[in-house]
């Protein structure tokens, strides 16, 4: 089964021709919405340019759709630069609040319509965000991934259990005070689990380092309450991992041979862009 769902079955994915083509990604992520344009250039996944740009995320309902499509405009704009031909079709990605047993959640599809007629692009498809990361991992790790994936933002965080290479599920929960204590909410959510993976990953785009949110989970007593063999072993992931993680899944869909390299992938003039 591909990796990614079709928003609709008469659509073709790709033009399946060999000649130079550029694409559109969208990351709706926890509180921020990323943008890149990317291509295959010589079997080579080659993203041209990342950008991102807050907005106000509520883990109920959707949220401001104007608001939304405002942010996005933008970041397209930003992300196009010059580039030529622009791009016509764009790929998705999108939080786990979006969907229910992997289908997009009614008003959540039409809010993917909307900024493709918006923005006069075609649709190509969408992918949960956890699941592009673990693709992710799984090209650069040369292995199924099985951890705890940690999406970090100012108000919410997420925790997704991921078992080779697979997500098991993931639970949304509104920050407190105290980042571990959060994390472990989230994980006390999955009270089926006997066991939990000894390996934590986070992330986030909220944060630029992450070094004293690592602490703080370092620090915490995991095995309290938690069904955890080992202390688990935390380590930071890039914050683009998320939108890289949508561009591979694009790209990987149309070459599974495609190539990936993650040093680098992200160019150095990747920037946050305002919207007043």
């Amino acid at each position: 089964m591909s990796l990614l769902s079709n928003l609709t079955a008469k659509l073709p994915f790709f033009n399946k021709t060999k000649q130079l083509e550029y694409f559109f990604a969208l990351n709706i992520g926890l509180e921020k919405i990323k943008a890149c344009v990317w291509t295959i250039e010589q079997g080579q996944l080659k993203i041209i340019n990342a950008t991102s740009a807050d907005y106000h995320f509520t883990p109920t309902e959707l949220g401001s759709t104007l608001e939304i499509l405002e942010v996005t405009d933008k970041l397209l704009d930003s992300a196009l630069s010059t580039l030529l031909p622009e791009p016509e079709k764009i790929l998705f990605g999108v939080p786990d609040t979006y969907l229910i047993d992997e289908e997009l959640k009614e008003p959540n599809l039409k809010l993917l319509q909307e900024i493709s007629k918006s923005l006069d692009l075609q649709p190509m498809a969408y992918v949960a965000t956890s699941h592009a990361i673990v693709h992710l991992l799984d090209k650069t790790e040369g292995g199924p991934t099985t951890a705890i994936l940690v999406d970090i933002g100012k108000e919410h965080l997420t925790t997704s259990i991921v078992r080779a290479g697979k997500v098991d599920g993931t639970k949304l929960v509104t920050r407190g005070d105290n980042l571990a204590s959060d994390v472990e909410k989230g994980l006390l959510g999955f009270p089926e689990v006997e066991v939990l993976p000894s390996r934590m990953l986070i992330l986030s785009s909220s944060f630029e380092n992450l070094d004293k949110q690592k602490d703080n989970l370092v620090s915490f007593s995991w095995m309290g309450k938690l069904p955890f063999l080992h202390i688990p072993k935390i380590d930071v992931l890039d914050s683009d991992s998320d939108i890289s993680g949508i561009a591979l899944a694009g790209a990987d869909d149309n070459d599974p041979q495609v190539k990936y390299s993650p040093s680098g992938q992200i160019p150095k003039t990747s920037r946050v862009v305002p919207v007043a």
